[in-house]
């Protein structure tokens, strides 16, 4: 029957959008596993540097991928439970052992597609890597998402010290780069804060 015709059609769908998802997961994994080889071998601290920021931008990336892999929500992943993850995570990769940030994480119940978590990711990524640049020790790095009452998501990031943002700005071009491709509209700076509104749509009600 045709029913049965459209069943069989939406199950060969999702099939193939799982095999298509676990092909880019594994190739995000391979490619960090790739940087990660190379940081370790490179004795150059700069170099090391620019490699351990590499690694946090694809570990965002990667991460939401891994996430979705981990539930079962059509395509869209708690954005709470990865912000946490991504955080805890660049901060081990970005901060040595001799100097610290606190990552505050507060986030309203909320379940994304993964293509607006990455693009959200990154730009925590992006603050957190100013914030290591900065090279002050005992920052704090708050990170925030809203839903509004129109269903917008709104992200707020900042580094600061006793409550001042960081002087140095993050990478404005890169930033507006993934807010255009997300359909986001942010405010960047001044100092190492952004703030982001994100249209209804790509989020889910948890």
């Amino acid at each position: 029957t045709d029913q049965r015709a459209l069943d069989q059609s939406t199950q060969s769908n999702a099939s193939l959008t799982r095999d298509l998802h676990h092909y880019v997961k594994n190739n995000m994994q391979v490619q960090l596993s790739l940087l990660t080889r190379q940081q370790q071998r490179t004795t150059d601290a700069s170099a090391r540097r620019a490699l351990a920021e590499s690694r946090s931008r694809m570990l965002a990336m990667a991460l939401a991928q891994r996430f979705l892999d981990s539930q079962d929500y059509q395509g869209k992943i708690s954005l709470e439970g990865f912000l946490e993850e991504l955080t805890q995570q660049v901060h081990l990769l970005l901060f040595p052992t001799s100097r610290t940030a606190s990552p505050h994480v507060v986030v309203d119940p909320s379940l994304v597609s993964v293509e607006r978590a990455s693009a959200v990711g990154l730009m925590v990524v992006e603050i957190l890597i100013v914030a290591a640049r900065s090279g002050i020790d005992g920052l704090s790095v708050d990170v925030t998402w809203l839903k509004t009452e129109d269903g917008e998501g709104v992200l707020s990031a900042e580094a600061s010290i006793n409550g001042v943002p960081v002087a140095t700005d993050p990478d404005v071009d890169l930033l507006k780069l993934i807010a255009r491709q997300a359909g986001a509209n942010p405010m960047i700076g001044p100092g190492a804060r952004i703030l982001a509104r994100f249209p209804g749509a790509g989020e889910a009600t948890e």
